[in-house]
């Protein structure tokens, strides 16, 4: 992971107010503009999101992974933050944050008119 990237992380992750304001501007945006598709994969993102949040034992970063993801969001995602987020080096609010960036893109480019 670049050094920029790791600096931006850092950043976001020194905000404790983040995690409620991520989800909820990201769960009002996406649901009001995105198409089926993606809503669906943000629909399994909340669900694990809650499981995380709840402390179930089963909840597995893999779990977040195990969707059939047509955009290819997850896949990026998954290359992008996984490995730094079970070494420890971000948290579940920057997952959340760069999840909600990658489907606002994804829209953007294949829905410019929304």
């Amino acid at each position: 992971m670049s050094a920029v990237m790791r600096e931006h992380l850092a950043s976001l992750n020194t905000c404790r107010l983040i995690r409620p304001v991520v989800v909820a501007a990201g769960a009002g945006l996406l649901w009001k503009y995105l198409p089926k598709m993606t809503e669906e994969l943000w629909y399994h993102a909340l669900q694990f999101l809650e499981r995380y949040r709840t402390n179930n034992p089963s909840s597995d970063i893999d779990d977040l992974y195990q969707f059939a993801d047509s955009t290819g969001i997850l896949d990026q995602h998954k290359q992008m933050l996984c490995k730094p987020f079970t070494e420890n080096q971000v948290d579940m609010k920057i997952m959340y944050y760069e999840l909600i960036k990658m489907l606002i893109d994804y829209e953007r480019r294949n829905n410019p008119a929304a």
